[in-house]
């Protein structure tokens, strides 16, 4: 049976915050999900701890290539997912427990091709922490216009 939800990184370099944003994932309370960790010829360990990951959850798919950029990285995913939905994470970001099931559930009861949500920006500065809410409105469009 097909996943709910695909979702895809593209990883270059990033070994700092991948453990982070890929627990994040595996957290959800949707469980029913595909993980694609689209490694772009990273020179760190970003590649052995995708390997890993792959390793311990059959829910993750682990992909290497010669670097080509974050565009070409994704595309690599989308050739191998298989959910009914796609969801692109760039691997310093994470996500809140139930966001996956929260927009599963919104794009079902609405039939929509296309969600999207707010964020928050969190920086670091002399040890202070510091975080901007990007609310987005609820809205659904019927058409393309």
């Amino acid at each position: 049976m097909k996943p709910k939800i695909t979702v895809i990184a593209p990883v270059y370099n990033v070994e700092e915050y991948l453990e982070k944003s890929v627990s994040s994932i595996l957290e959800q309370t949707l469980k029913d999900i595909e993980v694609i960790l689209v490694d772009d010829g990273s020179s760190d360990a970003s590649g052995a701890i995708i390997d890993d990951f792959a390793a311990k959850d059959n829910r993750v798919i682990g992909l290497h290539q010669v670097n080509a950029g974050a565009a070409a990285a994704r595309n690599t995913g989308i050739k191998r997912a298989q959910g009914k939905y796609l969801y692109f994470l760039d691997p310093d970001d994470w996500l809140e427990k139930t966001m996956l099931q929260k927009m599963y559930d919104f794009a079902e009861e609405h039939q929509l091709q296309l969600t999207i949500t707010g964020f928050v920006n969190e920086y670091y500065e002399k040890e202070k922490a510091f975080s901007v809410k990007n609310v987005m409105s609820k809205r659904i469009f019927a058409t393309q216009k």
